[in-house]
């Protein structure tokens, strides 16, 4: 009603306004009389209104007026609505020392984008592109070719259909759905997106993972595929939250030639018919990685804690079949200002795991290599970071076992 009585108000004086250049002033008395008493007959019908509504409570309110606050949330909603987007950029210097080979040193940029349309309450698509060329395990592209193009793929490309609260089907290329103890590399990279179908229980003290991940899904070229199963349970006591669990993955591939690079192993074994020339290769062993975690999360002086370890035996083989890693973090890179510092040790004997899969940074990638990971970071503003990585790790521990450093210099932006 106060909205009608303002309208009433601005279109009566707006025309008084206008009558006040009229010549005949009687006119205009009479108008301002007339004005007057329907403003009294305005304020008494309110007033009337109020007393009707304090007498009879249940009686509807009048429908609400649009204005420009409240107009958008009548808007109808369209498609980008239904549109979420997000990457990130990274720049990193890196030098590399092998003994007995030349120092090396590059500079790298990764960049990645991806979209996620929600098309409707328990189905979502995901799409997502980055950049480097084919490697599985990498999206970082070397800053080379005189300033020539490089490379952007398809990094992401997946459906999720959420059952319900507890249960999630994906399929396509996703995002590894495997739990990590910090981000641990010693069985998956970081940058592995595997591709098949994955199902996913979760709650907030159990989990249970189970997945179909092809290798090659064509049997023209000889299909091969991972078979998995990971669960765990979540604790917590008091202010320590404590995760465990196990995890087996099956992988028959023993004849089989190598599934990516050819004549590239990764440093698990091989045989081949021309030893000499190292043609006709084909891997030695199946895999059937068993794997063991925990991880505990805690508070120490005010700052976030996580400790964790993790060990994997290949129950295919007898010998040269162990992995384990074992580390902490201190601190958390979050808000602006604030910093972590990393430390992990990894065991990986050639044929604890497929090679392919695991950490492509740590003792120059694959398997049958031992020794440190240091990683401090920082956060600059919100979204962008600073880190310092340094590998300080032996290779080819099978045969004569050399020195292998790595140090990567990180600036970080993601949006």
């Amino acid at each position: 009603m106060n909205v009608l009585i303002r309208l009433i108000l601005v279109f009566t004086f707006s025309t008084v306004s206008v009558l006040t250049y009229a010549s005949d002033t009687a006119e205009l008395d009479a108008i301002k009389r007339d004005l007057a008493e329907l403003v009294m007959r305005v304020a008494a019908l309110e007033a009337e209104n109020a007393a009707l509504k304090a007498s009879n409570p249940s009686q509807p309110a009048l429908a609400p007026v649009l204005t420009g606050s409240n107009i958008a949330a009548v808007k109808p909603e369209v498609w980008t609505d239904r549109i979420k987007l997000q990457g990130d950029f990274r720049y990193r210097y890196e030098s590399i020392d092998i003994q007995g080979s030349d120092d090396r040193e590059r500079n790298r940029m990764r960049a990645r984008i991806g979209m996620q349309a929600k098309m409707s309450d328990d189905l979502e698509v995901t799409i997502g592109l980055a950049s480097g060329g084919i490697d599985p395990v990498s999206s970082n592209q070397t800053l080379r070719g005189a300033g020539s193009t490089k490379n952007f793929g398809l990094d992401l490309a997946y459906l999720q259909w959420t059952l319900n609260d507890l249960v999630t089907l994906r399929a396509g290329k996703f995002k590894n759905i495997w739990f990590k103890s910090e981000k641990s590399e010693l069985i998956w990279d970081n940058d592995y997106n595997p591709e098949g179908l994955a199902l996913s229980y979760q709650t907030d003290k159990t989990f249970l993972h189970g997945a179909l991940n092809w290798l090659e899904s064509d049997t023209k070229n000889d299909q091969t595929f991972l078979l998995g199963v990971q669960g765990g349970l979540i604790k917590q006591l008091s202010d320590t939250r404590l995760t465990a669990g196990l995890g087996y993955y099956q992988l028959a591939i023993a004849g089989r030639e190598a599934i990516f690079r050819d004549e590239d192993y990764f440093g698990n074994s091989f045989d081949c018919s021309d030893g000499a020339g190292l043609t006709g290769c084909q891997y030695s062993f199946d895999y059937e990685q068993l794997q063991v975690f925990v991880q505990t999360e805690f508070s120490l002086s005010g700052l976030p804690v996580v400790a964790f370890a993790e060990r994997v035996e290949n129950l295919a083989v007898d010998t040269a079949d162990i992995g384990w890693s074992a580390g902490f973090r201190l601190g958390k890179a979050k808000v602006p200002g604030s910093w972590q510092f990393g430390y992990q040790y990894l065991h990986l004997e050639a044929d604890a795991v497929l090679g392919l899969t695991t950490g492509s940074d740590f003792a120059g990638g694959g398997t049958d290599g031992e020794g440190h990971i240091l990683k401090g970071s920082w956060m600059l503003t919100e979204n962008w970071s600073l880190a310092l990585t340094l590998f300080a790790n032996d290779q080819d521990m099978t045969a004569s076992s050399r020195e292998y450093r790595r140090v990567q210099v990180d600036t970080q932006v993601k949006f």
